[in-house]
């Protein structure tokens, strides 16, 4: 068995992170807007998935009287979601035209970075955990 554990791929997935800003010199100011606009545009999508939803089960149950506010609550997050996916986009210009990635060697980080992103550190630390096999794969 193998001694991977959460915390080896958290640390792991954090200097990838950190590699891959570093690298290209992104701005930390550009790269936190960034992210607080991807973050509005996740919470505006919940938010609208929540009002679809909603709307589904008044039209199917038949509630008249509740279907017009479902239906302003849709078109309102509706809205939002685009307007803060129109942000996100604006928000990420800075940031892609101030960076050259050909310039940088970072295929290796952003592939890491994806695999544990996906696989999560948990995620990860489970299966390496499982066999040696798993192990050696990790």
């Amino acid at each position: 068995m193998s001694n991977f554990d959460e915390k080896f791929f958290k640390d792991l997935l954090k200097e990838e992170r950190e590699e891959c800003l570093k690298g290209p010199g992104i701005d930390l100011e550009l790269h936190e807007a960034f992210v607080e606009a991807c973050q509005t545009f996740q919470d505006a999508k919940e938010a609208k998935d929540a009002a679809d939803a909603d709307l589904a089960e008044i039209n199917r149950t038949g509630d008249i009287d509740a279907k017009a506010e479902a239906e302003e609550m849709q078109k309102m997050w509706t809205n939002a979601m685009h307007d803060a996916l129109n942000r996100c986009v604006e928000t990420a210009k800075p940031i892609l035209e101030g960076i050259d990635l050909m310039e940088y060697d970072l295929e290796m980080s952003l592939l890491r970075t994806a695999v544990l992103t996906r696989a999560s550190p948990k995620g990860l630390a489970k299966f390496a955990n499982e066999s040696d096999l798993h192990g050696q794969l990790v």
